[in-house]
């Protein structure tokens, strides 16, 4: 995959990165099966679908000026491909079939007792996740990891050299004309930036309607691991935070992610408040008036 790991914690660096890839595979399936089945989409924002959709066309565009991996390409246009479609179902639902809009759930999509056993292991994975990310990063610029880097890239070296052959290039320097790889730097901080704003017209709308009903949570649930992944993943591999490589090129990837760790998890405490708090105080307060 053109990724090399010379340690067992670039190799844990690696499969991270790996996971939040398979992550964001799943991650949006839930909120277009939900939209599907209820053939409604009112409680989604079309400003964060429009912002998060312009999000990926220029990460896809900055994936294929900068000469990434093909594996990021090719999440990139996957991403690029489910965000037409749910960008379509909210067209369709809101435009073309306006009638059904209109139409109420009577089944409520969320009960508090079956959320608490169906997402708490989803839940524990997330604050496991954050508990260990500061503990994760304090180790990885140890001098143990320092002093163990140089070792094992000598030795693999010194074998290559015996065997007459050559290392893999772990730092491929793109083959660009400066102007492009100027555009697709540019790319890049747009779309962090671009990831970091879209759930806030999600959270707006969320408070407005005072619920989250209608939004599949363990979308943002998914997403927040998989953002945590990738955050992790490029901290770790990152050996220069001071270089202007970091500041220009790696930051906006790390802003995009770690960022978009910030605005999901207020859509979740969203969730909570409205939708388990509130819920679990208005039935108290019913069954209180029934007695």
């Amino acid at each position: 995959m053109g990724i090399c790991a010379w340690t067992p914690l670039e190799l844990f660096a690696v499969s991270l990165g790996l996971t939040n890839i398979v992550l964001w595979l799943f991650a949006q399936v839930p909120q277009i099966w939900i939209n599907w089945k209820r053939k409604q989409t009112e409680a989604i924002s079309v400003k964060f679908l429009i912002i998060w959709l312009l999000g990926d066309i220029t990460n896809l565009l900055a994936s294929f000026l900068t000469q990434q991996l093909p594996v990021q390409r090719y999440t990139a246009i996957y991403f690029c491909f489910m965000d037409i479609i749910m960008v379509s179902q909210w067209i369709y639902y809101t435009k073309i079939n306006v009638h059904d809009q209109s139409k109420k759930v009577n089944s409520p999509l969320i009960q508090s007792h079956e959320i608490r056993q169906k997402y708490g292991i989803i839940y524990f994975l997330v604050v496991s996740n954050i508990i260990t990310l500061p503990l994760l990063l304090q180790h990885t610029h140890s001098s143990h990891w320092e002093n163990s880097l140089a070792p094992s890239r000598e030795l693999l070296q010194i074998t290559a050299d015996i065997n007459g052959t050559s290392l893999p290039h772990c730092e491929l320097k793109p083959d660009l004309e400066n102007w492009l790889k100027i555009f697709g730097d540019v790319c890049a901080w747009v779309s962090g930036v671009l990831y970091f704003v879209a759930r806030v017209p999600q959270i707006y709308r969320n408070y407005f309607r005072k619920t989250v009903d209608g939004l599949s949570i363990s979308m943002f649930m998914f997403m927040n691991l998989a953002n945590i992944c990738y955050g992790a993943y490029m901290l770790i591999l990152i050996k220069d935070f001071h270089s202007s490589k970091f500041i220009i090129s790696d930051f906006p990837f790390i802003l995009g992610s770690l960022g978009a760790v910030i605005t999901n998890t207020m859509v979740l405490v969203q969730w909570y408040y409205y939708d388990i708090y509130l819920y679990n105080q208005k039935k108290e307060q019913d069954e209180y008036q029934f007695v």
